[in-house]
């Protein structure tokens, strides 16, 4: 059971990981810290992943092409260090 928890808790963190890589080299206002109370931070990614999307939706097939690279390297790189993590 504890197993299965922690496989879950592993995967989600790794999607959220890279869905953060993703909109903050999309965004700039992703490379610090947010001075804000959770409120307004909560709304302040919400819109960046609308706004994120929208984007996608409307974007020519080569960009979208270039984006899925950047994922799939982003999530290379996060099991990477999870497993390097996990060695110590």
């Amino acid at each position: 059971m504890k197993t299965m928890f922690n496989g879950k808790l592993s995967s989600t963190r790794r999607t959220i990981e890279c869905t953060f890589g993703l909109l903050t080299k999309k965004f700039g206002i992703f490379q610090k810290a947010f001075e804000t109370n959770v409120e307004v931070t909560e709304c302040i990614i919400k819109s960046a992943c609308v706004v994120y999307n929208y984007i996608r939706k409307t974007q020519t097939t080569e960009i979208k092409q270039r984006e899925e690279e950047i994922l799939e390297q982003e999530q290379q790189n996060v099991t990477a260090s999870v497993e390097h993590a996990a060695c110590f």
